[in-house]
């Protein structure tokens, strides 16, 4: 099916108005998260799994897909919500001395100004969400539980410079500043995440124009390098961690000044001695009194490019010769998003501009020249038969009989009726046209692009209330676009790219189509044709984008001699990230949509029963692969270390993943390390049980679910560690289905602390967990 006979409908943010471009509102996580800037909160798309049932509609030879059933939509940083954050810390301070410089401290409701996803945590799979108030105060935002909209403060970053300026505390409790330059310090006025052989980094400048350089580690933000560039510096960006042998990786870091001049630092870092450290500035482009808008890193074939964005051009600085080439832009509306693409030897650039149009550009890889090229037609063609949409259905409204007073509106009860969204529309002349407004654009999945726009008047005096105020998510799938092959990236959950595979092959996704006219309505045969037929396509669909597993060859372990120095590293080497076990974990995910799908089809059918229980088969097989791998892992390793003496903890572990194994080199691994039974006692507010293990019970292939205490009673346990679940409150993933226990244990359980601290995914499914409350 064509690209032209088919589309993704619109999300519509209702009561809500974007913030404006240049704080690109909308921002796209590894995790196919959206976070979208609605000036009074921020608006969450939080991906889900989807159905084969819903989410796409198949009317004659048009299929559209319906975005709401990929995504939970949910709002957090309402203006009730601010309240209870720990903001607003500017109009509570106490001046040493009389040199207090002018500001705006008193701000009742603060917006935000610009927000960002960090990279994914390869332990974790999981990211956090950066926001950057107008009080100049940030803060770093985490979820936390299975509600999709708790939110909870990481990291207060007006807090960390306290601690990081020694500041004192007066009688009533304030924050006593010594000076205007330690003021100035304290506010931040942009920032951005990197990260750095799995560390996250966070790059902060403040109203100084200092730049500081943080490092998370063991739960906290460490400052490792400051500059003070003397600047007054607005915009900041890090281009991608180069490896560059075996231990130093090098970057660099791009910042605009507020006169509209460009720089850039180039940094290397020493993965031995965690050392980093940067090049003096070096500047790209002279102050111009044409606005700096947007700007992107490209990379291509080893070679790092810089570009530009401006009132009127665009220019392209290659890092490598230092040589910048301008190109000259139609329209001298502001950019409000560039995204890019390799293309055919050439580098594709395409420019949204706030008032509605585009244009792209190819920058040759060999030449280093910017040649215009036309416009995707599925953008055009998108934009084009959106403001149709508008005009027709303003000229479809009904008449307020009046053409020369269209503002004024008619008081008639068939008109207050109507649906309260419409009823704005109904004051306008009937031949208004729209105007196309967009606010931010990205890429999402293979050749799709994320557009945040609205339509208003054109060229009238326009106002809404925020409550009549809406805002547009569109998808647009390119037509002129070439699929370049990426290896996976296993710090992503499973079900990020599940949603990327719907979102670029909706066109291919299987459908159960069954007769609905005619006389096969009714037809027992004919149902069960077309069931057959949708069982056939899915076989194909799953043939031809996701791994192809045969279980009859002998498993062999991970590690085969190949044994790190620690539990850790050997978990993320052999692990987390493990292609193969990624891929593993992907196909279980969509092995999970199809029984979701197929178990609701009303019908006996003997090949339908059949096949469904394959898939409950082949789910059976991958999570008993991945137990089987970690066990051997955790196991292989402990028979690498020298003898000591475990907790009584550390020996339930230890057997629990020994009953995955049956080989005779694992039983040796227990007598060279003196395990042969363990005991543990849990208590709760409401139970206490105990448990005990012995390291002669037989090997249980089944990989039972429940473990029985000392009082006949069944429990239900964590199934990464094997402990029983007595607790209340534990981690649960994502999908709703498996259940892991709360790290409180010991510092002294030195293994199970080690591999809950390493795995905080579900590593049976790749995706994320969380507490339940």
């Amino acid at each position: 099916m064509s690209g032209d006979d088919s589309f993704i409908k619109n999300v519509t943010i209702t009561r809500s108005d974007a913030a404006n471009s240049q704080n690109r509102p909308l921002q796209v996580s590894q995790n196919q998260q959206f976070a979208i800037n609605t000036t009074t909160h921020l608006t969450i798309f939080e991906p889900k799994l989807p159905s084969l049932n819903q989410g796409i509609t198949a009317i004659k030879n048009v299929r559209i897909l319906n975005p709401k059933d990929l995504f939970q939509i949910v709002n957090i940083l309402t203006s009730e919500l601010k309240e209870f954050l720990p903001i607003k810390n500017f109009s509570v301070l106490t001046f040493d001395n009389l040199d207090e410089p002018f500001t705006l401290a008193n701000i009742d409701d603060p917006i935000v100004i610009q927000h960002q996803w960090s990279p994914n945590s390869c332990n974790t799979r999981d990211n956090y969400l950066g926001v950057l108030f107008n009080t100049g105060e940030m803060l770093i935002l985490q979820r936390q539980t299975s509600n999709v909209d708790k939110y909870m403060v990481k990291f207060n970053l007006f807090e960390r410079l306290v601690d990081q300026f020694n500041l004192g505390v007066d009688n009533d409790k304030n924050y006593v500043i010594p000076s205007s330059d330690i003021f100035l310090s304290l506010k931040i006025k942009t920032f951005a995440f990197s990260e750095i052989d799995s560390t996250l980094w966070l790059s902060l400048i403040n109203a100084n124009g200092d730049i500081y350089l943080y490092a998370e580690e063991n739960d906290s933000l460490e400052l490792k390098y400051e500059i003070h560039s003397g600047l007054d510096l607005v915009k900041q960006d890090w281009s991608n961690w180069k490896v560059e042998g075996d231990k130093l990786r090098s970057s660099h870091l791009s910042v605009i000044a507020s006169d509209n001049s460009v720089y850039y630092y180039d940094f290397e870092y020493d993965s031995d001695s965690k050392k980093i450290k940067s090049s003096d500035v070096k500047n790209v482009s002279g102050t111009t009194r044409f606005k700096n808008s947007q700007n992107k890193w490209l990379e291509s074939s080893n070679r790092l490019y810089l570009l530009n964005a401006f009132t009127g051009y665009i220019q392209v600085t290659d890092i490598k010769t230092s040589t910048t080439i301008k190109q000259k832009l139609e329209s001298a509306s502001t950019v409000s998003g560039i995204v890019s693409h390799i293309y055919s030897g050439s580098i594709r650039i395409i420019i949204s501009y706030e008032l509605g149009s585009f244009e792209s550009f190819d920058f040759g890889l060999l030449t280093s020249q910017i040649s215009k090229v036309s416009v995707d037609k599925a953008i055009t063609t998108y934009v084009g038969k959106s403001l149709q949409s508008f005009q027709l259905f303003n000229a479809s409204a009904e008449d307020t009989g009046n053409d020369d007073t269209a503002a004024v509106k008619k008081e008639d009860d068939s008109v207050a009726n109507k649906n309260p969204n419409d009823t704005f529309r109904l004051y306008l002349d009937p031949n208004i046209e729209g105007q196309f407004v967009i606010y931010g654009m990205e890429t999402i999945g293979e050749g799709v692009l994320a557009l945040l726009y609205k339509i208003i008047p054109k060229n009238v005096l326009y106002y809404q209330t925020e409550s009549q105020g809406e805002v547009e998510v569109a998808f647009i799938k390119l037509e002129d676009y070439q699929a370049s092959s990426v290896s996976l990236l296993t710090s992503r959950t499973p079900l990020s790219y599940i949603i990327e595979l719907w979102i670029s092959k909706y066109n291919d996704i299987p459908l159960l189509i069954t007769p609905r006219t005619g006389a096969e309505i009714d037809s027992m045969e004919a149902k069960i044709a077309s069931i057959h037929k949708y069982i056939q396509d899915i076989k194909d669909f799953k043939q031809n984008n996701f791994l192809d597993i045969t279980y009859e060859s002998k498993y062999e372990g991970p590690l085969q001699g190949n044994i790190e120095l620690d539990l850790p590293s050997n978990l993320l080497k052999y692990f987390n990230n493990n292609e193969d076990m990624f891929k593993h974990q992907l196909l279980l995910n969509f092995d999970r949509i199809i029984h979701n799908s197929l178990i609701t089809i009303e019908a006996i059918d003997e090949t339908l029963e059949k096949y469904i229980n394959t898939i409950v088969r082949e789910i059976d097989q991958i999570e008993t692969r991945m137990k089987l791998h970690l066990s051997k892992i955790v196991l292989e390793f402990l028979d690498s270390t020298a003898v000591r003496q475990f907790t009584e903890a550390e020996k339930f572990f230890i057997l629990q993943h020994h009953y995955h194994l049956s080989w005779e080199v694992h039983n040796d691994v227990l007598k060279k390390k003196n395990i042969d039974e363990a005991k543990i006692t849990i208590k709760t507010k409401f139970f206490e049980e105990t448990f005990e293990l012995n390291g002669m019970d037989t090997y249980d292939q089944t990989f039972p679910k429940l473990i029985t205490s000392s009082t006949n009673h069944e429990w239900s346990i964590c199934q990464l560690t094997g402990f029983p679940l007595l607790q209340l409150n534990n981690r649960r993933d994502e999908l709703g289905q498996i259940n892991y226990i709360l790290n409180n244990f010991s510092k002294d359980d030195i293994i199970i602390n080690d591999v809950l601290t390493t795995i905080q995914f579900c590593y049976i499914t790749g995706n994320r967990t969380f507490k339940l409350q």
